[in-house]
């Protein structure tokens, strides 16, 4: 116990200390420090409430099926999995993300799981998620020349 007492003393004295500088957001802002929690508070993206999604997935839902009825609840594991997604700081642009990417799945059309339990299994959260990063990052890509490119 003695010698990890030490060593930690030992890294506390060896940490460097940072210089406080200036920092520019997008907005003009400047704000001084490097405290990166006051850059957090200050942050546009409102966090996403529970009672948004609903509202949100029927809306999502009903641009691309206009004769849906919607969902008017959720079930307790939704409700639950909702909790645990929001409580990890996705946001509602995320969410919307998902949902979006989950409704243009063919295995999603094809088995009918348009539906809030599907979408908000941790798992397929993800994986919906990271499926939209990544055709957002091949939309980006440039090519000025048509020949093809190997990686």
């Amino acid at each position: 116990k003695k010698a990890i007492e030490e060593a930690k003393q030992d890294l506390q004295k060896i940490k460097p200390t940072r210089k406080k500088k200036p920092i520019e957001q997008d907005l003009g802002i400047v704000v001084s420090g490097t405290d990166f929690a006051e850059l957090e508070k200050m942050s546009i993206k409102k966090p996403f409430k529970e009672v948004d999604f609903l509202p949100l997935f029927n809306r999502l839902k009903k641009e691309l099926k206009p004769n849906s009825k919607g969902h008017i609840a959720l079930t307790p594991t939704d409700k639950t999995n909702l909790k645990r997604l929001i409580n990890v700081g996705y946001t509602e642009e995320d969410f919307i993300k998902v949902i979006n990417t989950a409704f243009k799945n063919d295995w999603v059309k094809t088995n009918s799981m348009d539906i809030p339990t599907h979408v908000l299994r941790n798992e397929n959260f993800e994986r919906y998620l990271n499926k939209s990063q990544k055709d957002e990052a091949q939309e980006f890509k440039v090519n000025p020349t048509d020949k093809p490119i190997y990686k």
